[in-house]
């Protein structure tokens, strides 16, 4: 995110903020060759979010409404694709938010907790002496009569209540690229 400043007092419920995009791609999904690009879309750094919410999008909230926007976006970095488009998603969420990080962290459940997800394997964690971590998982996922595989690194700082996540590169997904941020205040 690259524009305003936002953050809700962290509250007995946690406020969830995600940023998602997933292209598709014709690859086939490979473990053992790398991802035909290192990224083309620009990666959410950790954080808090930098989204400002109007009167109106509290009103909703405080009513349990779910906000969903449509934000095009260009890239800083030219060498990235533009005119991408991501969603915005924030709900108020009646948990705290050490609980909500780790249902968002629970990647083994994501069957049972995400529909369209069939299965999602951790094949390496690693934390990191600022405390944060690096998870990376295998996803298989169906939309409609379509099926993917795909990898993902994800980012996890539970000081800061924030995921980010990206493909792993390293690996060859069948989606062309994906970035996203979710983060509880």
């Amino acid at each position: 995110p690259t524009s305003g400043g936002v953050c809700r007092q962290a509250q007995p419920s946690g406020v969830m903020f995600a940023l998602i995009l997933l292209l598709g791609g014709a690859f086939a999904a490979n473990p053992d060759a790398p991802h035909p690009h290192g990224g083309k879309l620009s990666p959410y750094v950790l954080g808090p979010p930098t989204v400002l919410l109007s009167r109106e999008d509290e009103e909703e909230l405080a009513d349990g409404k779910t906000i969903m926007r449509v934000i095009s976006n260009r890239p800083a970095d030219e060498s990235r694709e533009g005119g991408a488009r991501r969603l915005l998603m924030v709900r108020d969420v009646a948990a705290p938010k050490d609980v909500v990080l780790d249902r968002i962290g629970d990647f083994a459940a994501y069957p049972r907790m995400v529909k369209g997800c069939d299965a999602c394997h951790v094949y390496k964690r690693e934390g990191r002496p600022d405390g944060t971590e690096e998870v990376r998982c295998e996803y298989r996922i169906h939309a409609l009569h379509l099926k993917f595989r795909y990898f993902m690194s994800h980012q996890i700082d539970p000081e800061a209540g924030c995921v980010v996540w990206n493909l792993d590169y390293e690996r060859e997904s069948d989606l062309d690229d994906s970035v996203g941020y979710w983060c509880t205040t």
